[in-house]
């Protein structure tokens, strides 16, 4: 939630920035160009090492991909100024400042209808796209002593997380234990990135009474 919220956020700003710039083209204003890049350089400083330190997280989700979009919105929009600042100065055409801001703008609001498209595919409980499901059934298709399985659900908490549950069928006959089983299936799930697995292990001959009742 806390994800879909910021790129709203962001996308609400990406608007009032397109606002202001269309405003600064209809009623242009003289602006004190040294002053904005003292400031912009300032701002570059502050807000490119935030977005650094995030960046070499090894965490990974959608949450933490808004606010790193949200840094970068920053980054940019001080870069824009800085860049803005020396065109000005030389060349004293304010509507450069307007020219920068709807390019960031447009940016900023292509990575959160992005975001916003990830956040609500984990909200719908999708199937992340880096799984190949068909490649993982036979995967579990191929393990000892498994015939089928049944009810795969695979779905991600945070867009790097993932969740899955299946029934796995074994013959009536199987020596095998549960928990050995239980460990080979887990071991084909955690090469897909499924890190929490819920297995449920039945005979045929329970599999048949269920399709009976």
């Amino acid at each position: 939630m806390s994800a879909l919220g910021l790129s709203v956020v962001l996308l609400v700003g990406a608007a009032v920035m397109v606002y202001n710039a269309i405003l600064s083209f209809q009623f242009p204003k003289e602006v004190h160009s040294l002053g904005m890049l003292g400031l912009a350089i300032l701002g570059m400083l502050v807000n490119g090492a935030a977005f650094f330190r995030l960046k070499n997280d090894e965490e990974s989700n959608n949450n933490r991909k808004a606010v790193m979009l949200h840094i970068l919105e920053d980054v940019l929009g001080w870069i824009a100024v800085f860049v803005g600042s020396i065109i000005i100065y030389f060349t004293h055409w304010n509507w450069i400042d307007g020219l920068l801001a709807i390019g960031i703008a447009g940016f900023i609001s292509y990575n959160a209808i992005k975001n916003i498209i990830d956040t609500m595919k984990i909200m719908l409980q999708s199937v992340p796209e880096n799984i190949d499901v068909e490649q993982l059934s036979k995967d579990i298709r191929n393990i000892e002593e498994v015939v089928d399985f049944h009810d795969l659900r695979i779905w991600t908490m945070d867009g790097n997380y993932h969740v899955g549950s299946l029934h796995v069928q074994i013959p009536t006959d199987s020596k095998i234990k549960y928990a050995e089983l239980y460990d080979k299936v887990q071991v084909v799930l955690l090469n897909y990135h499924i890190e929490h697995a819920t297995i449920q292990v039945e005979t045929l001959e329970d599999n048949c009474h269920h399709e009976e009742e």
